[in-house]
């Protein structure tokens, strides 16, 4: 009884004593499945942390790409603006030099009418002079048989006298050779006085010669001073276009300046950006990202705004040259009218085939292409409608 009682008793404190360790394994338990819980609901924030850390930098990347694709197109923009400005130097170095031809051109044909206007006046000298000493020679002749004619009068008065003396039959004689010889008289009076006309013609002739000489010259100098009026306006004009391209060339300096250092605060504020990547991976602050791209946004609307008032610039500086070009080639027309009446004048009045010969040339002259030096396709795409060939402000 005794041992039973005992063993009844280490039972009792031994089912004591597990119920109180069953009771502490369940403790133990409920202790392990908070910190299971808590550990997932840590793993949980951590992988929204991480999704939300990895959007924020997605954002971030396509930002810089987004500012890295404008930066670059601004780039290719600025880059075709200075390939369109050397392209205009070089086309207004071209069409200086070509004026500058083409004033050459002007003064070789100015001179050369000069010299035919030399040639003209002396061959009409030459002509006065042979019409002058063919009617001193005639009118010479003409003395010469009046003189031949009196004398011969004269002996017939000594005879008339000695045949009267001698017979009256000889008188008859002489009477009638006196009356042959008075309407000899008058012939030859007739023939001066047909002489003096025809002098007084060719003298009219050579007058008119003179005058319509005068009146070339005249219309020649009118056309210099008219040449020399336009081409003083288009100098001016010449020295404004290039004024405005070295406003242009200022304005794209400026431009590259506000590029460079826009380019600068992009550096500056990507190292920024990543600075504060590191610093604070788990801030999701956007709102400062939101301004800078704000201002930066900003800034390339202003580049753009002076880039599309460069492109307007450009715009009327090509007009402008268009316009110049045209009142050239309206110029060039008149001239060249007002040249070919002149020679047509000048060829009418004086020897047709001789004054061909010096057309021949002169036309040839003018046909004759230009110096080697001058590129065909610059002649090319210069010769619109007027025999200039390429004519630009300046001239």
């Amino acid at each position: 009884l005794q041992q039973s009682q005992q063993a009844n008793s280490s039972r009792i404190e031994i089912q004591t004593q597990l119920d109180l360790v069953s009771k502490k394994l369940k403790d133990k338990e409920i202790e392990l499945q908070k910190t299971i819980t808590n550990c997932k609901k840590i793993e949980e924030q951590q992988r929204l942390q991480e999704y939300f850390m990895n959007q924020a930098q997605n954002n971030l990347t396509q930002v810089h790409n987004n500012h890295m694709v404008k930066v670059r197109t601004l780039n290719e923009k600025l880059s075709q603006a200075e390939l369109q400005i050397s392209e205009q130097k070089q086309s207004l170095e071209n069409q200086q030099k070509q004026s500058k031809e083409l004033q050459n051109l002007q003064k070789e044909q100015i001179l050369q009418q000069k010299q035919q206007i030399l040639e003209i006046q002396e061959l009409n000298q030459q002509t006065q002079e042979r019409a002058n000493l063919q009617h001193n020679q005639q009118l010479q002749k003409l003395l010469d048989k009046n003189q031949q004619n009196e004398e011969a009068i004269m002996k017939l008065q000594c005879e008339k006298q000695q045949i009267l003396i001698d017979s009256s039959k000889t008188n008859i004689a002489l009477q009638q050779q006196i009356k042959s010889m008075t309407q000899k008289n008058k012939q030859l009076e007739q023939d001066l006085f047909q002489s003096n006309s025809q002098f007084e013609q060719q003298y009219m002739q050579t007058e008119q010669l003179q005058t319509q000489l005068k009146l070339s010259s005249q219309t020649e100098t009118t056309s210099q001073k008219s040449l020399i009026q336009t081409n003083y306006e288009l100098d001016l004009k010449t020295q404004l276009m290039q004024k405005q391209l070295k406003k242009i060339q200022t304005d794209f300096n400026q431009l590259m300046e506000a590029k460079n250092q826009l380019e600068i605060q992009l550096e500056e504020k990507e190292a920024i950006i990543r600075f504060n990547q590191q610093k604070d991976r788990l801030k999701t602050d956007s709102s400062e990202q939101n301004i800078l791209v704000i201002q930066l946004r900003q800034q390339l609307d202003d580049l753009r705004g002076k880039y599309e008032a460069q492109i307007i610039k450009n715009q009327h500086l090509f007009t402008e040259n268009n316009e110049l070009e045209r009142t050239i080639q309206k110029l060039s027309h008149r001239d060249e009218k007002s040249e070919s009446i002149r020679l047509n004048k000048a060829i009418e009045s004086q020897n047709r085939q001789i004054m061909q010969l010096k057309r021949d040339v002169f036309v040839s002259r003018l046909l004759s292409p230009p110096n080697k030096s001058v590129k065909p396709s610059t002649m090319n795409s210069m010769r619109p409608t007027s025999p200039f060939i390429a004519l630009k402000p300046g001239t």
